[in-house]
């Protein structure tokens, strides 16, 4: 019998956690294993409360691993080791034959949207990793809706892995999309049950046919964008910048719709609704807390949005953030050569944004002959 546990790692998760728990357990995974570490919000209580009446969310605080930092005073791996160190928890768990490390932003399902993971797996007969692609999921209008209340998606060739019991037990190295297996012929398919073509030797994607896929996962990394402002603040768990550097701006694109039944959406909508009603109160206020912290962007420390602008620029594209922090920019940079290259680097972002830059590298270097043929070229573009 096919039983899968869902494992994940977590901070600041508390408006979101709660769906995301009772989203597995619809989906059919018999146990919940997680981790949280570095939290400031209600993260604890929230899971806390969940797991007092559910036997099967088993909860674990990691913190304790940035007892082993780096030079910057964190350890830059705490992702990684709070992902083995829960695999290794679940594994003492004899009934489970199946282990699915996702982020808290990551929800399984299968085009049969009343299908089962369980069910699912059945079908797939034996293997030792199963990668499921992303389906990226487009911008949301407004904050906190429901998982599949979007169903604007891009399908990506990024995965997460399902993984057998056999297959954990023979980990070389955790990789968070596809582990290393230590075993002679690993059988790794992907989410159509066929054998899986890697990008290359070295990367974490497979080959997949966009437009058919039996299962996929939806990654809501986006949500809408005063969540996706205030999601920035988090940090990466390897980096001591104040946002999360490995996000792309805002935006509204897709490529394709999910197409689920409406009775089959309907109770799912109803159970998560129902599954919320225990901690809605920590809910709510972690709302209000989650949404202020956009505002934390904005009161970072000025050297660093100068020295790290471009990381700036990717992150905010499409926020209302942007112009702001390109205000900050444009009065704190002391070098013209960065503000002329910046003001480059944002033509096809903002070309507002570009002039306003330009003009501050004037300011500097009045005789330079590039800044005054770009401010032309912008002015003239703009119909100024």
């Amino acid at each position: 019998m096919v039983n899968v546990a869902a494992l994940t790692v977590i901070k600041d998760e508390a408006p979101y956690i709660t769906d995301w728990i009772n989203h597995c357990f619809f989906m059919g995974f018999s146990e919940v294993y997680i981790a949280i570490n570095r939290s400031c919000d209600d993260t604890k209580k929230v899971v806390k409360a969940l797991s007092v009446n559910n036997k099967n969310i088993k909860v674990f605080d990691t913190t304790w691993l940035d007892m082993f930092p780096n030079k910057d005073g964190i350890n830059m791996y705490l992702q990684y080791y709070s992902f083995c160190f829960l695999l290794n928890e679940a594994s003492y768990n004899e009934k489970i034959t199946h282990f699915f490390p996702l982020d808290a932003d990551e929800f399984w399902f299968s085009y049969n949207f009343g299908e089962t993971i369980n069910e699912y797996l059945s079908s797939k007969g034996s293997f030792d990793i199963l990668s499921v692609p992303w389906a990226a999921q487009s911008g949301d209008d407004k904050p906190f809706e429901l998982p599949f209340k979007n169903i604007n998606i891009t399908v990506k060739e990024n995965v997460k892995s399902i993984l057998s019991r056999s297959a954990v037990e023979n980990i070389g190295k955790y990789l968070l999309h596809i582990p290393e297996i230590n075993k002679s012929n690993v059988i790794h398919l992907d989410a159509n049950g066929e054998v899986a073509q890697r990008i290359d030797d070295k990367t974490q994607r497979i080959k997949i046919n966009t437009s058919s896929q039996s299962s996929l996962i939806l990654h809501r990394m986006l949500r809408s964008e005063q969540e996706y402002l205030a999601l920035l603040t988090r940090q990466r768990p390897s980096s001591t910048l104040p946002i999360k550097d490995n996000r792309w701006g805002f935006h509204k694109d897709y490529q394709q719709i999910i197409e689920l039944d409406s009775i089959k959406i309907k109770s799912y909508f109803d159970y998560l609704e129902k599954h919320r009603k225990p901690v809605e109160a920590y809910i709510e206020l972690a709302k209000s807390e989650a949404l202020n912290n956009a505002q934390k962007i904005l009161k970072a420390d000025k050297k660093i949005i100068v020295e790290h602008i471009s990381k700036y620029i990717q992150v905010l594209k499409g926020t209302a953030l942007l112009p702001e922090v390109i205000h900050i920019y444009s009065y704190e940079c002391t070098s013209y050569s960065a503000l002329r290259d910046t003001a480059i680097s944002l033509e096809k972002i903002n070309l507002e944004l570009s002039l306003k830059l330009m003009k501050a590298a004037e300011v500097l270097r009045p005789e330079g002959q590039t800044i005054k043929r770009k401010i032309a070229q912008y002015l003239k573009e703009l119909n100024k």
